[in-house]
């Protein structure tokens, strides 16, 4: 994987300069942006601390965004990809007829059914 490029939203991570009276120097905090009093955590600033706030802020910023969390986005997605996958062995089948027709028939319907779930899931249809 890549390097993660954070989501823009207000949620950030800020280090202290030490002069706010409510943070020491040094510790960061995840805040929204403007909002000096609404830290959701406080901490003493460490390379590995960073990185797991920066990654909090991340997960904050997409919830935000998009209203799911990060685990329901990759969700939706293996879903989505499940059903692509199984939309392309049907095609594959239609072209080499490795399997009869009501089976390719068979094989049809299970991969709209798939997809049409993922869609809905997308869409947030129960």
């Amino acid at each position: 994987m890549g390097e993660m490029k954070p989501t823009p939203g207000r949620w950030i991570v800020r280090r202290s300069g030490g002069d706010e009276w409510y943070f020491r120097e040094g510790e960061m905090t995840i805040v929204r942006e403007g909002d000096e009093y609404d830290a959701i955590a406080v901490m003493s600033a460490c390379a590995q601390t960073e990185a797991h706030f920066n990654l909090f802020a991340e997960a904050l910023n997409v919830r935000e965004e998009v209203g799911l969390s990060p685990v329901q986005l990759v969700e939706q997605r293996d879903e989505l990809l499940a059903a692509c996958k199984k939309l392309v062995e049907w095609e594959a089948r239609e072209k080499d007829h490795a399997i009869g027709f009501m089976e390719r028939i068979n094989l049809c319907e299970v991969a709209f059914q798939m997809m049409y779930a993922a869609l809905a899931k997308c869409e947030g249809v129960k």
